[in-house]
């Protein structure tokens, strides 16, 4: 009787060690995932933030242009209000046109990097600013 017992004590054992495998390999699984959505998160926050910043360059330019015609354009790099990692910054570069006196060619490079691992988003947009609108 008691080889028994410990054949059935066995097979218990077996099936338990089973159940915590399963167990484990759920587990893993889970936490992968859940990494994986964290860093997709970061990233799409570090998207938005970076279409925030061409979007402040491109204000930027607009308004320094109604009030200085010749503004050649500038670069700012931000460190505060970001991750402690991070740096962003923004190139504001402003030629003439064709016609000096008709427009001004705003290119905006938004950038936010991080520098431990060189990982970075840029964005960019360039445009045509018309110096003398004529109102309708």
């Amino acid at each position: 009787m008691k080889t028994h017992c410990s054949n059935r004590n066995g097979a218990v054992l077996i099936v338990v060690l089973v159940c915590l495998g399963f167990a484990a390999t759920v587990m893993v699984g889970a936490l992968r995932s859940s990494l994986q959505q964290r860093r997709q998160i970061r990233n799409e926050r570090d998207v938005i933030q970076t279409e925030w910043l061409l979007d402040a360059g491109v204000r930027l330019a607009v308004q320094k242009l109604k009030t200085d015609v010749d503004y050649p354009g500038q670069e700012l790099v931000f460190k505060q209000g970001l991750r402690s990692e991070q740096v962003g910054s923004v190139k504001i570069k402003v030629s003439r046109g064709q016609a000096a006196t008709d427009y001004r060619l705003v290119q905006v490079l938004a950038k936010l990097e991080r520098p431990e691992n060189s990982f970075g988003i840029t964005r960019s947009h360039s445009f045509n600013l018309p110096l003398n609108e004529s109102p309708n």
